[in-house]
C-alpha cells in the first residue's frame, strides 16, 4: 500500500484553505484564559507528534481473508474500553498493534500498545461469514468479542487503527486495519473538531456480499451494519485513505489544536458536540447524514460555529440509524422507505419535503 504521493498532494492543496482555519481556530483576543488553554491543547498535539513514528501502520493485507475484524464501538473517549472481534482464516495466532495516525516526522503514525503484548500472540479462532438478508441484505457477522483494549486516561484524540497480525501460517505479519476514533475528554475543548465519515465507510463496504452499491442478484441492500469488518478495497473506496488521514497527517503536521469525532457522536449529541469548538472541520468524502446530524449543523451554525468542508457531496443523502446506531438504513428511492414520516424518509436532502 503506497500513501506517500497522495498524501504529499493533498497536503500541498491544503495549503489554500490554511487561511481559514488560522482564522476560525487560532485564539482570539478576547479571553485570555481561552485562549491559554486553547494554546496549551495545541502543544498536546505538538508533543504527541513529536515522539517516534513508524510507517508500519501501512501494512499489507493477506491475499485472502486470513485475519479481519471489527469493534463493537465506533469511537471511545480515554478511560473507555474498546471491544474487538478478531477472526482468522484458517485459524492462526495473532496479536494486535494498536497505532495513531498523525504526522510523527512523516512517519504517519505511532505504535501505542499490543494485544497482549508487543512480543506475545494469542490463538485466533475461525468464524464463518453469515448470509445475509434476502429482503434487505441486513448482514450483522455477530462475532463474540476476542479482545478488549482499555484506553488510557492520557491517550490524544485522533484516528487509531487496531491491527490484528497474523504471527503464524503461511502469511505470518500481514494483518488487517481495524479503524476506531479516540474522543477528546469531556473536560478539555480543541478549536478544531474533525468529524470521521464512518457513515460513509460503511455505506461502500460490501464485506460479506453487499454495500448500498451492489444492487447485483436481485437484492439492492438497504440495510447495512457496523458489526463486520471491513471489505478491503472497500475501505480504501471508502475514502479514509484517499482523503481522510491525509487531512489528518497535514493538520497535525501544522500544529494545529485539533481533536475528533464520527458521524454517529454527531448524530448522538448533534447541537452540543458541535458548538464545544470553534471549527468543525467535515473530513473527507461525508456523503450519509442522519435527520438529527442534518439539524445539528444548522443549528450550530446559527449560534455561531464555523464550519469547513473538505471533501465534496457532503450532506447528501439522509438516512436513519437502527439498533442503538449500529445499522445503517437506506432505501434508494423514498418511494420504497416504508417509513411513514416524510421527514425521515431516506433520499437526498434536496428530495425532502419540504426539501
Amino acid at each position: 500500500m503506497v500513501f506517500s504521493t497522495s498524501i504529499r498532494l493533498v497536503a500541498s492543496g491544503l495549503a489554500l484553505v490554511a487561511a481559514a482555519l488560522v482564522f476560525a481556530a487560532t485564539p482570539g483576543s478576547g479571553n485570555a484564559k481561552q485562549a491559554g488553554v486553547l494554546h496549551a491543547h495545541s502543544a498536546l498535539i505538538a508533543a504527541e507528534n513529536a515522539k517516534p513514528g513508524t510507517p508500519a501502520w501501512a501494512i499489507t493485507f493477506p491475499n485472502d481473508r486470513g485475519v479481519e475484524g471489527y469493534t463493537s464501538e465506533p469511537s471511545v473517549r480515554p478511560g473507555e474500553t474498546l471491544h474487538l472481534h478478531v477472526a482468522t482464516v484458517p485459524a492462526n495466532r495473532y496479536r494486535i498493534n494498536v497505532y495513531r495516525l498523525g504526522w510523527y516526522g512523516g512517519a504517519g503514525g505511532r505504535l501505542v500498545t499490543c494485544i497482549p503484548g508487543c512480543a506475545g500472540d494469542e490463538q485466533g479462532v475461525e468464524q464463518p461469514i453469515p448470509t445475509y438478508d434476502p429482503q434487505t441484505a441486513y448482514l450483522n457477522a455477530a462475532w463474540p468479542v476476542t479482545d478488549e483494549l482499555r484506553i488510557g486516561a492520557r491517550w490524544v484524540s485522533g484516528y487509531y487503527l487496531a491491527e490484528p497480525v497474523l504471527t503464524t501460517g503461511s502469511q505470518t505479519t500481514r494483518g488487517d486495519m481495524i479503524p476506531f476514533i479516540v474522543r477528546e475528554p469531556v473536560a478539555r475543548r480543541s478549536a478544531i473538531l474533525v468529524t470521521a465519515s464512518v457513515n460513509t465507510w460503511q455505506a461502500y463496504n460490501w464485506w460479506g456480499g453487499k454495500s448500498l452499491y451492489s444492487p447485483e442478484r436481485g437484492v439492492t441492500a438497504n440495510h447495512v451494519s457496523f458489526d463486520r469488518p471491513y471489505a478491503r478495497f472497500a475501505f480504501n473506496q471508502g475514502h479514509m485513505y484517499q482523503w481522510e488521514i491525509p487531512m489528518v497527517h497535514f493538520l497535525e503536521r501544522e500544529g494545529y489544536d485539533v481533536s475528533y469525532t464520527t458521524d454517529v457522536d454527531v448524530d448522538r449529541d448533534a447541537l452540543a458536540g458541535l458548538v464545544r469548538n470553534r471549527l468543525v472541520l467535515v473530513n473527507g468524502h461525508s456523503e450519509y447524514w442522519t435527520k438529527e446530524m442534518r439539524d445539528g449543523f444548522e443549528a450550530a451554525a446559527r449560534a455561531g460555529t464555523n464550519f469547513a468542508f473538505t471533501g465534496a457531496n457532503d450532506g447528501y443523502w439522509q438516512i436513519r440509524y437502527e439498533q442503538e446506531r449500529r445499522t445503517i438504513v437506506e432505501y434508494r428511492l423514498a418511494g420504497i422507505d416504508p417509513e411513514t414520516d416524510p421527514a425521515h424518509k431516506t433520499t437526498w436532502f434536496r428530495k425532502l419535503d419540504p426539501p
